[in-house]
């Protein structure tokens, strides 16, 4: 089918939307990654020993599926190689197979080596991967520390921030703003308009 479209209310089951559709809903509203204000934005932190904690927050793939880690959550890095180090890399998943169709936050190991490589994030039509940091893991270390922590939530590369919509109005609002007379004006290109006696309602993304 060339094309699709909803919602409509169904009469005998005639209109029946599956996951797919509901999300796209939010495909060109909501960008893809964490959410910056939300909880502790899924933040990685040392812990002791090998254990590594991930804050409360939300993250959204870019097919509209979603995530929300409502308490602190702690994950345990599997013991260091005796003489070669790596990078382990703490992520967001979101798998839609059929086999699985669940969202997780995990643990992706990379190989131990002499020069360790980083791990690289998964993208496909079913399984969506996004880093919220890297790990160094020394060769023989014991424990996990906050420098060999990197963050990555803000690299779009691998994950992303997701602005709040407060976040985006200030943003447009500064971006196309002026100074006029001592006052904040911003300029709208409607050479009809009587500030004297007309009324502007302005609606920005929907808002």
């Amino acid at each position: 089918m060339s094309i699709t479209g909803g919602f409509f209310n169904s009469v005998n089951s005639d209109r029946l939307y599956n996951a797919d559709q509901v999300n796209s809903f939010f495909e060109g509203i909501i960008g893809q990654g964490v959410f910056e204000r939300v909880g502790d934005g899924l933040e990685v932190n040392a812990g002791t020993g090998m254990q590594i904690s991930v804050g409360t927050g939300k993250a959204m793939a870019d097919d509209g599926r979603w995530l929300k880690n409502h308490s602190v959550l702690n994950l345990t890095m599997d013991a260091s190689d005796v003489t070669l180090s790596r990078y382990d890399a703490i992520i967001v998943k979101f798998d839609s197979t059929l086999a699985v169709r669940e969202c997780s936050i995990g643990i992706k190991k990379g190989d131990a080596s002499l020069t360790p490589t980083k791990p690289i994030m998964e993208r496909t039509d079913y399984i969506k991967e996004y880093c919220l940091a890297y790990i160094y893991v020394a060769a023989g270390a014991t424990s996990i520390t906050s420098a060999a922590i990197e963050d990555m939530r803000e690299d779009t590369s691998v994950c992303g921030f997701i602005k709040g919509m407060s976040t985006l109005i200030r943003s447009y609002c500064s971006n196309y703003t002026a100074q006029v007379n001592g006052e904040t004006a911003i300029p709208i290109g409607i050479p009809q308009y009587n500030k004297e006696g007309d009324t502007l309602r302005v609606w920005i993304n929907g808002i």
